[in-house]
């Protein structure tokens, strides 16, 4: 636990533990839709897409470790969300202050 604090994104996350957040999906590197064209017919077909908003959602950061952070997303549903490590950017939340994490695809 100790060796894992000395990483700067540990460190930042454990200062937000239990706290409030905001947490927004990355869409630039979701993949594009598909063209498919079935016997003559073309259609464009949604295969992809991310799982956090491109509107940031408010969520509380729940779990901490070196491998993954886990978020409590709706206190009514007790919905959780784990997301890896090496997905997270960390930001600023400016409007609301307080910790932006932003979650590649």
């Amino acid at each position: 636990m100790m060796i894992a604090l000395r990483s700067d994104i540990m460190r930042e996350l454990y200062k937000w533990l239990n706290k409030d957040i905001s947490v927004v999906g990355d869409l630039l590197n979701v993949p594009n839709n598909r063209e498919n064209e079935f016997r003559g017919f073309q259609a464009s077909h949604k295969f992809f897409n991310h799982r956090w908003k491109e509107n940031s959602v408010e969520a509380r950061l729940i779990e901490v470790n070196q491998f993954w952070v886990t978020f409590l997303v709706d206190d009514e549903s007790q919905e959780k969300i784990s997301e890896p490590m090496k997905k997270l950017t960390l930001s600023f939340d400016n409007d609301n202050e307080r910790l932006m994490v932003i979650v590649d695809y």
